[in-house]
């Protein structure tokens, strides 16, 4: 029997639990599913902007573009995630593990003795 990998809704809400966990402030601008038209429907935000907005007191801000293991960028999120990159904005892709290894770089999730992201 397949083990059925997680819906990026659950990924996304697992991440925010933890950044949550280790202080920070999350701004969910996530799209979700939209019924009709092309590509699930007109929205009035940004093509390729990230799901989630997190701000930490002590470090500032960053993008976070939640996708579920072997979940891939359309090309208006690899065009935003370049464009954080050039204008020095964090910007983390990915689920738990990603999240963990960006909050342990930074100092804000110490994981105990011995164990690794």
């Amino acid at each position: 029997m397949r083990r059925r990998l997680p819906l990026e809704r659950d990924v996304q809400e697992r991440v925010k639990a933890l950044y949550q966990a280790a202080g920070c402030y999350v701004y969910n601008l996530s799209q979700g599913y939209r019924p009709g038209g092309p590509r699930h429907g007109p929205t009035r935000q940004s093509k390729g902007l990230g799901d989630l907005y997190v701000l930490h007191p002590k470090i500032g801000g960053w993008w976070h573009e939640t996708k579920r293991l072997g979940g891939t960028q359309t090309p208006e999120q690899q065009v935003f995630q370049t464009r954080c990159a050039g204008a020095s904005v964090s910007y983390v892709l990915g689920g738990v593990r990603e999240t963990l290894e960006f909050l342990v770089e930074r100092n804000l999730w110490h994981l105990p003795l011995g164990v690794t992201v």
